[in-house]
């Protein structure tokens, strides 16, 4: 059996793509074709249940792709992750890998050391072949990276906290970049079930992203407090209580709808949420420690405790991996290192080595450095250039009512 490839050349990269595999054999030209192989993640391990789809397609005159849907040519991958797909129609195909509940990036197939890398462009979760009669390919190794989309489950409530069940809602999402670099809107009606729930996926970019939502069910509205879903969080739930002075019903039109969005979800969202802990998180900008403390107290809030290796992976995402200032500190009269919001250190992420108590002077403070570790940054560098530091506080809602 022989493979030809047409590889096509970026001036800005090596090869990066082979977009039509050719595969001939000497078979009786009536024959369908054979594929079967594995899907694996970028660690090589196999992954299990995702779809795996070929559709048939001819290019029309005038660019106009048609395509059809044949109904075993979907599968979904075995506990093994592997696929067969047999009667292969002998025409050009096209193969998409991912499901509803994924973002999927082909990142290569190899056909028996052939490694083949897709085009540096959308969509990455396919690659397009063209199959001779008979064909049978084995031992396909078809390599991936995946990322689950969370989606918000919010139950919508009256302002006495009656359900509003089965009842058209209209919603707008807000996302923006950490770094305030992008954002995005979308809008579309949504209808509760039974009990008030809805649900709505969410967009998601390679860079972390906060989101905001808001909706407007007959004239009354409710927004969200900013929130942020931590890597690989399926699921955002929301408690979305409407407010009790709606529009009048004669204002109450598409337009009016619009501004009221547009008025609660353009007000400035600092806070973000973890989901995990219920704290809610600030990036700000500080000349050094004594300012980073100042800040913290105007907030009534602290600079960030890192309790785990979660936490700390979530505070990456609100950071942008840049260097920023947290709460640890070394208490000369005390003698040990302490949160600023006093909590006990159960965790420590230090470089090369700990520093030396005897060589700390209080106005030093602890960093995390771009690549992830903790590092002491002496009172005398970075003088005049602003840092980054987080604040964390919690949340009043979070807390339980005391007994009196």
């Amino acid at each position: 059996m022989k493979y030809k490839c047409k590889i096509q050349k970026n001036i800005s990269h090596n090869l990066i793509l082979a977009l039509f595999i050719i595969i001939t054999s000497v078979v009786n030209a009536q024959e369908k074709a054979t594929l079967s192989g594995i899907v694996v993640n970028e660690s090589g391990e196999p992954v299990i249940n995702i779809g795996v789809v070929i559709r048939p397609y001819k290019i029309k005159p005038g660019g106009i792709r048609q395509e059809k849907f044949i109904t075993h040519l979907v599968q979904q991958t075995d506990i093994d992750g592997s696929f067969t797909m047999t009667n292969i129609p002998p025409e050009s195909i096209k193969i998409q890998i991912g499901d509803d509940d994924t973002e999927t990036k082909i990142l290569s197939i190899d056909l028996e050391g052939l490694t083949l890398f897709p085009e540096e462009r959308p969509p990455f979760r396919m690659m397009l072949f063209s199959l001779e009669p008979g064909a049978k390919i084995e031992n396909a190794i078809i390599k991936i990276k995946s990322k689950i989309i969370p989606q918000i489950r919010a139950r919508v409530v009256a302002a006495d906290g009656t359900p509003i069940a089965d009842s058209q809602v209209q919603t707008a999402i807000n996302r923006n970049d950490i770094d305030r670099s992008g954002s995005g809107r979308s809008r579309g009606p949504r209808r509760t079930d039974s009990e008030g729930y809805f649900t709505e996926k969410l967009r998601i970019d390679d860079e972390p992203q906060f989101y905001r939502i808001a909706i407007e069910h007959e004239g009354y509205f409710a927004v969200s407090d900013p929130f942020m879903p931590h890597e690989g969080q399926p699921v955002v739930h929301l408690l979305l209580k409407l407010n009790d002075k709606p529009i009048p019903f004669d204002d109450n039109t598409p337009e009016r709808v619009t501004v009221e969005f547009n008025r609660l979800l353009n007000t400035p969202a600092v806070w973000i949420r973890n989901p995990i802990n219920g704290h809610d998180y600030k990036r700000i900008y500080c000349e050094g420690m004594e300012d980073a403390l100042n800040q913290s107290n105007i907030e009534k809030a602290y600079l960030v405790s890192i309790n785990d290796k979660i936490e700390e992976k979530w505070i990456e995402n609100i950071t942008g991996m840049s260097e920023c200032i947290i709460g640890l500190r070394y208490m000369v009269e005390e003698g040990k290192w302490k949160w600023h919001s006093g909590e006990p250190v159960t965790y420590t992420n230090w470089g090369n080595e700990k520093p030396l108590n005897e060589k700390i002077d209080m106005q030093d403070r602890v960093i995390v450095r771009s690549y992830g570790k903790w590092n002491l940054l002496s009172s005398n560098q970075h003088r005049g250039s602003p840092l980054i530091a987080v604040l964390e506080k919690e949340n009043p809602k979070e807390k339980p009512k005391e007994d009196k």
